[in-house]
């Protein structure tokens, strides 16, 4: 049963343009919120919010932009995170803090709980 998607692709490359396929990372995004309201009350425009954030924040993650670029000699750098930093690895993610300080917990929790059911 595939869930509902509250932003649509348009709605997260207006904060983070990209070329690529978004879906798969709104469908994730959508995957988490939903969670995170079984046990969390959120409005209707929070949720939407922390899903087209969390979404550009896995986009983010996966697909670090440019975020420095020297004609001379041709120097390129990404813009990323370091390991472990969670949702703070991104300004997308740190918005996502921002707007719903609950999801720090959430994702903590996620993790420990995936990382026991791979053991």
């Amino acid at each position: 049963n595939q869930a509902m998607p509250r932003v649509t692709p348009m709605d997260v490359t207006d904060i983070r343009p990209t070329t690529r396929p978004v879906l798969p990372f709104i469908l994730t995004a959508t995957t988490i919120v939903d969670r995170l309201v079984q046990t969390a009350t959120l409005s209707t425009q929070v949720q939407f919010e922390v899903e087209r954030w969390l979404a550009a924040h896995l986009m983010a993650v996966a697909d670090p932009s440019v975020s420095k670029t020297d004609l001379g000699d041709t120097s390129v750098s990404y813009a990323q995170g370091k390991l472990g930093m969670g949702l703070d690895a991104t300004v997308y993610g740190q918005q996502v803090l921002a707007l719903c300080p609950e999801m720090a917990t959430a994702t903590t929790t996620a993790i420990k709980r995936a990382s026991i059911l791979v053991d």
